[in-house]
């Protein structure tokens, strides 16, 4: 690393921890120089003991303090009766007598106290770089308007917001400072992401002239959740496109018209992500005033940006056409999860979202048993479906109702335990299917229903079985499997361990009858091994795997201890 270029050492000294970086300074003058500087260019002052620490140390010595990039004051300054309140006023001042790069502030609350030291520093033409201020807090928004006004030349992220809800919101969008930023918005001519954050009953074409006016603008986030729906308005006569806008977010509360979805398409020809949450405060919590077909349309155009997550709302009949033409126009859609949610105030809607790849589709909890909605749902799309996740509310009849009605279906996983019986109407074959994921619960776990879908999943290769039982070490678990058919490139067991101990002493122990004939195994962290019928049969193990297949290349052990946290072990043993 001593030859690295100083660029270089740079980003890779962002990347330590401060322990290191204090180590790092031992080594050499040069790297002494960029890991103080990865140092003191991030800090995070959140308590008054820190503050305290912090300020001595750039007053003893102040090129440290030219280092400071971002400082996050946590809620130090959330409110002038707090006690740290007093003391962190030092830390403002410190601020603006030895920290002149600084270029970012950070801070959960503010109050107009803050505001005021705020505004008396840029009276003051001190923190001449600074690119972004703390987010305003309740009743602090005029504040901020204010002195973001005076550092209109530097900022880059300006956030209209007052984090309050609609019904402890009056007409913020009248007030006079509002009005005035929004006329002078291309003042801010280094700015690149805006945030409106107000409750206001205005849509997007409203603010057309605003994102017009910010030329440098990249990122765009729209809260400003209506609380009645409004009349349409007319969009503006040309809607000028702008492909230098790689991020938007918004809620359906502010974009509930077809218009909309429109100008969004045209307006937003290059996004490179864009999120659109259901959202506390939609009128009804449906998107009702949403036809089909623009709906359709905009779903196609999601799928030409590279990250996209929507989450809307729409009565039953509605999602299944809108999904049937998704799938017929652009081959999307094909990797569903099934879940549940309860929809206040209409049982009879769907809500969906729409992230990336995979679409999961929350349906009300309140069924008809013998045909659910879920049932019907997958009955008309099942055709063209590839992969499905089923989360929970099932049963053993619904379970093969599904595999039933997805004839193409590639993946299939179960997420809560259900006593699969041997329903002797089950008679399909899923050639297709080439993994299955699956949760068990139980000491001793017999899969008797897999010997059915052995002959129902004759390509099936892999197996994983999440085991849903705590595992102890004073307890034994014996799985038995028998799916004579089945050629597995790997079967995967995954479960948890209530005792960090079982990581260095673990030990499972595999029979297998495959077409080679009846084999024994004992695995361990150290691998495994061949053992002989006798050794297996007087063993004293915990894990105890008995499976009978054509074949199985691969096993795969993970068990996660619960003990430590995020502490996980992977085993994979060839045979």
């Amino acid at each position: 690393m001593n030859y690295f270029p100083n660029e270089v050492l740079a980003v890779i000294f962002s990347y330590l921890s401060p322990n290191d970086l204090v180590k790092c300074q031992l080594a050499n003058n040069n790297w002494n120089k960029y890991s103080l500087q990865s140092l003191y260019s991030k800090v995070t002052v959140n308590s008054y003991f820190k503050v305290l620490r912090y300020v001595n140390a750039i007053s003893s010595s102040p090129q440290r303090a030219k280092y400071l990039k971002s400082i996050d004051v946590g809620s130090m300054f959330a409110s002038y009766e707090d006690i740290n309140f007093w003391g962190s006023c030092n830390l403002i001042e410190a601020l603006i007598n030895y920290c002149p790069n600084i270029t970012k502030i950070i801070a959960k609350n503010t109050c107009s106290q803050f505001w005021s030291r705020m505004h008396s520093a840029a009276k003051r033409n001190t923190f001449a770089n600074l690119q972004v201020l703390p987010a305003p807090s309740v009743n602090t928004l005029d504040c901020y308007i204010l002195c973001a006004l005076l550092y209109k030349k530097t900022l880059t992220s300006l956030t209209l917001t007052d984090r309050r809800t609609p019904s402890e919101s009056n007409s913020t969008v009248d007030s006079k400072s509002y009005q005035i930023i929004l006329s002078r918005i291309d003042e801010f001519c280094n700015l690149t992401h805006l945030h409106f954050g107000l409750y206001d009953n205005q849509q997007l074409d409203y603010f057309d002239t605003v994102i017009e006016s910010c030329k440098s603008i990249q990122s765009l986030t729209f809260h400003l959740v209506i609380s009645t729906l409004p009349t349409k308005t007319l969009t503006p006569n040309v809607i000028l496109p702008r492909p230098e806008i790689h991020t938007l977010v918004c809620d359906w509360g502010f974009i509930n018209q077809d218009y909309q979805l429109e100008y969004i398409i045209k307006k937003f020809p290059s996004l490179q992500s864009f999120i659109v949450p259901l959202g506390p405060y939609n009128v009804n919590g449906f998107n009702n005033s949403v036809s089909a077909e623009a709906m359709v349309k905009l779903l196609q155009y999601t799928l030409t940006i590279p990250n996209f997550r929507l989450e809307f709302a729409l009565q039953k009949h509605n999602v299944m056409n809108i999904w049937i033409e998704l799938m017929r126009t652009t081959g999307f859609g094909t990797n569903i999860c099934i879940d549940y949610k309860y929809l206040e105030g209409n049982s009879n809607g769907l809500v969906i979202n729409f992230e990336n790849d995979l679409a999961t589709f929350y349906f009300s909890p309140i069924e008809d048993f013998f045909y659910p909605s879920h049932i019907d749902f997958i009955s008309k799309i099942g055709r063209r479906v590839q992969s499905i996740d089923i989360k929970n509310n099932t049963n053993e009849r619904h379970l093969y109702q599904i595999l039933e009605s997805c004839h193409s279906l590639q993946t299939f996983t179960c997420h809560k335990p259900i006593d699969m019986k041997l329903p002797e109407f089950i008679n399909f074959q899923h050639k297709n299917l080439k993994a299955v994921t699956m949760s068990i619960h139980g000491s001793d776990v017999s899969f008797d229903y897999l010997t059915r879908l052995s002959l129902n999943l004759p390509n099936l290769e892999l197996l994983f079985l999440i085991d849903q039982k705590t595992f102890r070490l004073n307890s034994t678990r014996n799985i038995r499997m028998t799916m004579t058919n089945t050629r597995l490139n790997m079967l995967s067991w995954s479960g948890e361990s209530s005792s960090g101990i079982v990581h260095d002493r673990i030990r499972c122990y595999i029979r297998t009858n495959t077409a080679l004939g009846e084999r024994f195994y004992t695995g361990s962290k150290k691998g495994m091994f061949k053992i002989t019928e006798q050794y297996y049969t007087q063993s004293f193990g915990k894990l105890y795997f008995d499976i009978t297949c054509h074949k199985l290349d691969k096993f795969k052990l993970t068990i996660r201890d619960l003990s430590r946290a995020e502490k996980e072990k992977t085993y994979i043993w060839t045979f």
